[in-house]
């Protein structure tokens, strides 16, 4: 906990304090600031909102109570003022000083009927419209319907998920200071049976508990994501290096996952549990139906990633080529980088049968199944594809590239159809061979609906979460 009028010194003035000030006003004005700080020659004797800025080697000449960093170079930064004589327990990071007020906060939100089985803890981050919020729904709702009584616990969540997920007997428990635990959160962690940590972002979180109890770390991240949060988290996390704890249990969603785990944790070992997604009633109401035109879907946010400008350069291939069958091809999914979604916008918009639809909440997305034909994820990497396993369960035809997890359960023309990644003449092929191909394509349907019950309903998930659940 932090005292009211704690006296403290801002470390660095670029742009992480400048976003903090920004979209946390409310806690940066309630800062008792003595003095700011900075490496940066050239500010140091100017004034920043009205508080002389200082040089670090000046730091033991003043009277603080704490030292606040505002830099993801946090471990950098803290090796420095160490070596400069600062007491190393008076310096702490922006983010988790943010937090200190809020150690033992918690709201629950009950479920409408809960097991009562053994308890299982399910932490993630953010509830939100993500990959990784949907990996852990569906992972909670798996283990309830095996008779556990699950809590699924972030920091925060968007309102609609919050009522789905009590509605299917998990309790849901809101912590704000959850990404940086201390004995507050401990107390009632302790209490679970078993716990389960989610993403690769949540390293602090698991490392601090796997001290006190043996628990379980799901990874899901792709390489990219590595990229960009990797450094951070190694330099704001540093003090808990994953590799001082044997606690932990380390599973990937796939192998592309545990490769990309294991590029910057090489000691470890991890094991696969994959993805479960619940069955979902869709596409009944249109069966056996003609259809006057073939409906391709590129389902996810707009990112280079993602692959959608390939994907429109082989509509372009097509609509060249003067196909007799009627086609269109549906983007749905919110605009993700600014820049490349508006090549998407001004590309698409050549096209009269290319429709952008924007994000859409799941229950419009089980109505659009009705109408979608085939699925396809032409990411340049994905470490499963949650919309692949959405159109095999929906008993659609489904195009993935050999660069994403779910490639590995899919056979060329058996149960789906695989592409070099940005290969745009080979999905013009396919996709023109599935539009002249009508009764085959059922068929290769029905195998991916098999596919889906095979390894990823959420029966199987809940079977697998258990096997390893009993080895804590």
């Amino acid at each position: 906990m932090r005292m009211a009028n704690e006296r403290v010194i801002v470390f660095g003035l670029g742009g992480k304090l400048s976003y903090e000030k920004k979209n946390k006003k409310e806690f940066y004005e309630s800062l008792n600031v003595v003095n700011f700080c900075d490496n940066n020659a050239a500010l140091i004797g100017t004034e920043y909102d009205g508080k002389k800025v200082i040089a670090p080697s000046d730091l033991s000449q003043c009277q603080f109570d704490r030292i606040i960093v505002a830099s993801n170079y946090y471990r950098e930064i803290a090796c420095q003022l160490t070596h400069e004589g600062i007491d190393r327990t008076k310096i702490i990071h922006w983010d988790e000083y943010a937090v200190r007020d809020m150690h033992g906060q918690v709201t629950i939100y009950a479920p409408h009927c809960r097991a009562e089985g053994k308890s299982v803890l399910l932490i993630s981050t953010t509830l939100g419209i993500n990959g990784g919020t949907v990996a852990a729904v569906n992972a909670a709702e798996a283990l309830s319907r095996r008779g556990y009584a699950v809590s699924l616990c972030a920091k925060g969540a968007n309102v609609d998920i919050v009522r789905q997920t009590t509605s299917k007997g998990i309790q849901v428990i809101l912590c704000p200071a959850i990404c940086y635990p201390d004995e507050s959160e401990l107390k009632w962690i302790k209490k679970y049976d078993y716990i389960i940590v989610n993403v690769y972002q949540m390293m602090r979180c698991a490392n601090y508990i796997s001290q006190y109890r043996k628990i379980m770390w799901w990874i899901h991240e792709s390489g990219e994501k590595y990229c960009n949060i990797y450094p951070k988290i190694q330099s704001l996390f540093f003090e808990y290096c994953m590799e001082q704890y044997e606690n932990i249990n380390i599973y990937a969603v796939s192998n592309i996952a545990g490769r990309n785990f294991l590029k910057y944790h090489p000691r470890q070992d991890v094991d696969i549990i994959t993805l479960g997604v619940a069955e979902q009633a869709a596409g009944e109401s249109e069966k056996g139906q003609t259809r006057e035109k073939h409906i391709f879907a590129v389902i996810g946010a707009i990112l280079p990633l993602k692959g959608q400008m390939d994907v429109l350069c082989a509509v372009e291939a097509m609509n060249r080529e003067g196909i007799k069958a009627q086609y269109e091809f549906w983007f749905i999914g919110k605009a993700g980088d600014p820049a490349y979604s508006r090549k998407v916008e001004e590309k698409a918009a050549l096209y009269p049968n290319v429709k952008l639809l924007g994000e859409v909440n799941m229950d419009s997305m089980r109505m659009l199944y009705r109408q979608i034909d085939t699925v396809i994820c032409f990411s340049y990497e994905e470490t499963m594809s949650l919309t692949v396993i959405e159109g095999m369960m929906n008993n659609k035809t489904c195009i993935t590239t050999n660069q994403t997890g779910i490639a590995e359960y899919i056979e060329d023309y058996k149960n789906g159809f695989i592409c070099g990644v940005g290969d745009v003449g080979e999905l013009a092929g396919k996709c023109k061979w599935i539009l002249t191909h009508e009764q085959e394509c059922k068929s290769i349907a029905g195998n991916a609906r098999r596919t889906y019950e095979e390894y990823f309903t959420l029966e199987r998930l809940g079977s697998r979460l258990e096997k390893e659940l009993l080895k804590l």
